[in-house]
């Protein structure tokens, strides 16, 4: 594939490369290797193009308009900015969805994104805020008072 496209176009192509709203999930991930390469339902979706065309935004604001003139240390850059408002569980589906996005046919030939993504897990991970934990009843009699 030429290495001349367009942000906007890849997110075209994306699209009609990932839909499986009506595609069988556990099937293709069987086909696949563990990994449905597809888009199963309309929430992902809409969270995931939400991400990616932030990205793209972030990017075309950068005066970055060509798939060829992405670098590692720019997708890394543009996780980094969102940390402050971010947590954990945010920043791994910000992942997952560049990661998706990025194996898409116009970033084929870019796999050194998807490595700096797979490198830098852990740290983007590190530099998010925890993620909302349950903490235990500190007195569960009271909760069972409440329940009656």
């Amino acid at each position: 594939m030429s290495r001349g496209y367009t942000l906007r176009y890849s997110i075209v192509q994306f699209a009609k490369e990932t839909d499986g709203i009506r595609k069988p999930k556990h099937e293709l991930k069987k086909q696949y290797g563990g990994v449905s390469p597809f888009i199963h339902s309309y929430g992902t979706k809409t969270r995931y193009f939400g991400i990616i065309n932030e990205f793209v935004e972030w990017l075309i604001s950068k005066g970055i308009k060509r798939v060829a003139r992405v670098s590692p240390e720019t997708v890394i850059e543009f996780l980094e900015q969102k940390v402050p408002r971010v947590t954990r569980k945010t920043m791994k589906t910000n992942i997952a969805a560049l990661r998706k996005f990025l194996r898409s046919s116009p970033w084929q030939s870019r796999w050194d994104l998807i490595e700096a993504l797979d490198k830098n897990y852990h740290y983007l991970l590190d530099l998010a805020t925890e993620s909302g934990e349950a903490i235990p009843f500190s007195n569960p009699e009271r909760v069972i008072e409440r329940i009656k």
